[in-house]
């Protein structure tokens, strides 16, 4: 995939049929560049940014401190231009014009060899890094999987860190086997998009990089018309349910909307339609799932060691009652 355009994607449009899990798996052979140190299981503790991104603490040449947004899509180390310029121990040794991002852009940047990476217990001598323009917002570089030769590679989301094992984990129970394609170092996986009853089939670049939850890339996009067949929240409308949070809930709660079981009424609240007629002209469709994230996000708030699996045996109006959900105008 070359160019790539955002295109926010309604969960009620567009069905990936890709299981969710609480810890993604990928069991990987790939040719490292150095061999680490680490002993049969490690564990990697990260910070998951507002942006979604996996940001691990790493320490360069025993002296610099830098925050890494782990990126199933970075083939080589990288440091942001304005991270190098803080940085005491960064030597840069050479240039190359040979680069290339996941989007197939063509880049020139310098590069510093023989440096030490310790993350953790993990050690990795005699490492090239190269000098990169952008990284995941609060991260000062990335990193990729080809670090971890060989290593079974679990992600667990809830608990916030990385366990890299000899075997794949003995609890795999409910999980489904995908098969991978590797592609100019890129992971993919085929998938299928049902977009207004209509299914696509199509190879999805996995992205831990990527802070939203689905990128479709302009070829597919036009090729197949998707744009004449999705309902778009714009950037405008987006930000403008953010500010009218509360004008929002105060009409589903002054409206009684919420005990309602009219499936007509309920249709103009999660339906697709370009806007809610009922509050005005420029709010978007479909704000009742914008009402409902907002819910799902202050209770996870309150009860963060919730996991996907039981979240989603919950009622409804449990997840409701325990978030205490109440924007302020």
């Amino acid at each position: 995939m070359r160019s790539v355009s955002m295109m926010p994607v309604n969960n009620r449009s567009v069905l990936i049929r890709i299981p969710i899990a609480i810890f993604l798996l990928l069991s990987l052979s790939v040719a490292a560049q150095q061999r680490n140190r680490s002993q049969p299981s490690d564990t990697i503790p990260f910070l998951l940014t507002d942006y979604n991104n996996i940001a691990v603490k790493a320490v360069l040449n025993q002296q610099d401190t830098v925050l890494l947004m782990f990126h199933t899509a970075a083939s080589f180390l990288t440091l942001t231009e304005d991270a190098v310029k803080k940085l005491k121990t960064i030597r840069f040794t050479g240039t190359t014009d040979s680069i290339k991002s996941w989007g197939g852009q063509a880049n020139s940047a310098r590069f510093s060899t023989n440096n030490r990476l310790q993350i953790g217990s993990m050690q990795w001598d005699s490492i090239t890094l190269w000098e990169n323009q952008y990284s995941g917002q609060y991260t000062d570089g990335k990193f990729g999987i080809n670090l971890f030769d060989k290593k079974a590679i679990e992600i667990d989301f809830d608990n916030r860190y990385i366990v890299l094992s000899k075997h794949l984990p003995a609890n795999t129970a409910g999980f489904e086997k995908l098969a991978l394609r590797v592609q100019q170092e890129d992971l993919l996986v085929e998938a299928s998009c049902i977009v207004a009853g209509n299914q696509f089939h199509h190879p999805f670049l996995i992205h831990s990089g990527y802070a939203g939850a689905l990128l479709l890339d302009d070829q597919f996009a036009n090729e197949n018309k998707l744009g004449e067949q999705l309902t778009i929240t714009g950037e405008k409308q987006l930000k403008d349910s953010y500010a009218n949070e509360a004008v929002i809930w105060d009409f589903f709660l002054n409206n009684d909307l919420l005990n309602n079981t009219d499936q007509d009424i309920i249709k103009n609240y999660i339906g697709e339609s370009p806007k809610t007629q009922e509050l005005g002209e420029g709010s978007p469709g479909n704000i009742g799932s914008f009402s409902g994230w907002q819910i799902v996000k202050k209770y996870m708030e309150k009860n963060s060691k919730t996991s996907l699996k039981e979240l989603m045996k919950m009622n409804a109006r449990e997840i409701y009652n325990q978030s205490k959900y109440k924007p302020r105008t």
